[in-house]
């Protein structure tokens, strides 16, 4: 696998990584600058396969998985950026390795109304507002999830918006995607569109939780189905902000 891991992006994963993604009992034990310095010596770039390869053997288990978990971040955002064709079986042998290890405390996993799983691998933010926020996540689709959800409101809310760009790349399988106009209706129809109100609240444990109510922004509206498209393997699609969509699995 062909690719690069600059120092400087090896330091700005590590400290977001462990800002938000690894769990806390990892945190004493992860020295990010200690490792960079043993990693890089005097080097500003390496490749993949020498990291993977020639430079892990003398490393601890929870190094060697916090390293393969910076390269999954790099490698990931650098196929975003550049909408470069993402190699699968490097990127699934790096998320199995990454979640096999850091498996306990997933507070950053949750069932999507949407009918998947989905694990948070990666966060950034330079500030309070959600413009300069970037979020990586692995998306499980099955039908176990979408049973344990309320059959109506699954469907009847299974198209919605984003407040944010998305971009997603199949590793397995096949997405069904529709894309939507929202068109107001002065006469009764039998659909509504709805905003979610979100709201925090802190726990005993000073654990921030969040949970959200629906408000009716639009008591009668059409619903025009203007596109539909199946991704499969390596394909990828995006859906910009506000734009009207739904997905389902399509894998046998």
């Amino acid at each position: 696998m062909k690719g690069y891991l600059s120092k400087n992006s090896f330091v700005h994963y590590s400290q977001n990584l462990l800002k938000f993604n690894i769990p806390k009992e990892y945190k004493t034990v992860l020295n990010n600058k200690n490792i960079e310095l043993r990693l890089f010596n005097d080097k500003s770039t390496l490749e993949y396969h020498d990291i993977l390869d020639n430079r892990l053997k003398n490393e601890t288990p929870v190094n060697i998985a916090f390293i393969k978990y910076i390269i999954l971040t790099d490698y990931a955002l650098q196929c975003f950026r550049t909408k470069a064709e993402i190699n699968i079986l490097f990127v699934w042998r790096l998320i199995f390795d990454v979640l096999k290890f850091f498996k306990l405390n997933n507070s950053k996993a949750g069932l999507s109304s949407a009918g998947f799983m989905a694990r948070e691998l990666f966060r950034f933010e330079s500030d309070s507002s959600e413009i300069n926020r970037k979020i990586l996540r692995l998306h499980i689709w099955s039908d176990t999830f979408s049973k344990l959800l309320d059959e109506g409101a699954f469907h009847k809310f299974k198209i919605h918006s984003h407040l944010f760009n998305a971009h997603s790349y199949i590793l397995s399988g096949a997405i069904l995607n529709k894309r939507f106009n929202i068109i107001k209706s002065k006469k009764k129809t039998s659909n509504s569109l709805y905003n979610i109100i979100w709201n925090n609240s802190e726990g005993n444990k000073k654990q921030l939780t969040r949970e959200s109510e629906l408000a009716v922004e639009e008591k009668y509206v059409i619903i025009d189905n203007i596109s539909t498209e199946t991704i499969r393997p390596s394909q990828d699609y995006t859906i910009s902000v506000n734009e009207f969509h739904s997905s389902e699995s399509v894998s046998p």
